[in-house]
């Protein structure tokens, strides 16, 4: 809980720090006031051509004097002549004062318009980031929710529904660093068996598999829902219960025993949940766990299926009649002799192959 508060207190104080920097980004935002220059200019324009026009009307009089003059002083219409000159100098210089004027004014109104060019540009990058700062603040503010739920719930992570755990990486009262993983499942628990490569053949859907829980309860019959030869893991014959959720079915993986069958019908495969994996399992099959009977994940059981034989024996022996020595397989069979004694009985080992095998057990045998 102190590390819980403490990583809140840490993303409070990083909400606030974006929350001052999309402050800043706002007023960033706003339009920036400048003293347009193209006004100035523009004023000093006014001004140009008014002095212009003024000397215009100036050179005219002196030049309308100069040429109305009809006296004989020579001084006089030297004067007038000077007079028309210095008009016209001023009237010049008005004019070029015009164009100059002009000229500035023209450069001023193209700074003007790059400055509010600039001024565009620099309020759009500024809201831009500001829209940035805010997605961090949303990001930030959901993950300070998720703390406070944590808080809230006294630091317990709950699962939303009902489920049974099968994968846990996380130790008590360590520090989660993002890589643990919990795995759980939900749903409707199923038994797996684990197939041999020679019931693989014949155990098909709807066929029906006969399983007693190893916690104690009678044999019954379940009917096979599917079979799935594409998975190689677990052992041969046997299964566990599994879940059938949202993670699929678990198992425990199982082995596989023999048994035998009347004469002209099955050699059967029947398998003891163990847990462990088998490199010779060649499928699976799942059926619904008998009603009324409580499972949990990793339970194991015991399945027996009677199949047609493949082929016909003349005889068949119990597996517990088959022995085994270092010669290989046997049995004992009885056998009748006379002697001076009459007629007596006599044990006879018989060596046996077996037809096939499963992880445990050997299933149907033949005699030699």
């Amino acid at each position: 809980m102190e590390y819980l508060e403490k990583c809140i207190d840490e993303k409070r104080s990083e909400i606030d720090q974006l929350k001052l920097q999309l402050e800043q980004q706002e007023i960033a935002a706003r339009w920036s006031s400048y003293v347009s220059s193209a006004d100035s200019a523009a004023r000093a324009l006014d001004s140009a051509k008014a002095r212009l026009d003024v000397a215009s009307e100036e050179a005219a009089r002196a030049q309308e004097a100069y040429d109305g003059y009809a006296g004989e002083s020579e001084e006089e219409r030297q004067a007038l002549s000077e007079a028309l000159q210095t008009a016209l100098s001023e009237r010049d210089a008005a004019a070029q004062a015009v164009d100059e004027a002009q000229n500035a004014y023209e450069d001023a109104a193209a700074q003007d318009a790059a400055q509010e060019m600039n001024n565009a540009s620099a309020m759009e990058s500024a809201r831009l980031a500001g829209e940035e700062v805010q997605v961090q603040i949303d990001a930030a503010q959901k993950e300070l929710d998720v703390l406070e739920e944590y808080q809230a719930a006294e630091g317990r992570l709950c699962a939303e529904e009902d489920c049974v755990v099968l994968e846990n990486s996380v130790a008590d009262g360590t520090v989660t660093t993002r890589a643990e993983v919990i795995v759980t499942g939900s749903g409707e628990w199923l038994l797996r068996g684990s197939l041999h490569e020679d019931s693989r053949k014949r155990i098909r859907e709807g066929g029906k598999a006969s399983v007693s829980m190893d916690s104690g309860e009678r044999a019954v019959d379940v009917e096979i829902l599917s079979v799935d030869t594409g998975e190689g893991s677990g052992n041969t014959g046997g299964s566990a219960s599994g879940n059938a959720g949202e993670n699929g079915a678990a198992e425990s993986g199982g082995a596989g025993s023999g048994s035998s069958g009347s004469e002209n019908s099955g050699s059967g495969g029947s398998g003891t949940d163990t847990g462990e994996g088998s490199a010779g399992s060649a499928g699976v099959w799942y059926a619904q766990v008998p009603e009324g009977t409580e499972v949990s994940y990793g339970d194991t059981f015991t399945w027996k299926i009677q199949v047609p034989s493949e082929q016909n024996y003349s005889c068949k022996i119990p597996l517990t009649a088959l022995r085994e020595d270092s010669q290989g397989n046997y049995c004992l069979i009885v056998s009748e002799e006379s002697s001076a004694l009459g007629t007596v009985r006599k044990a006879e080992r018989v060596p046996v192959t077996a037809v096939s095998y499963t992880h445990l057990t050997l299933p149907t045998i033949r005699l030699v």
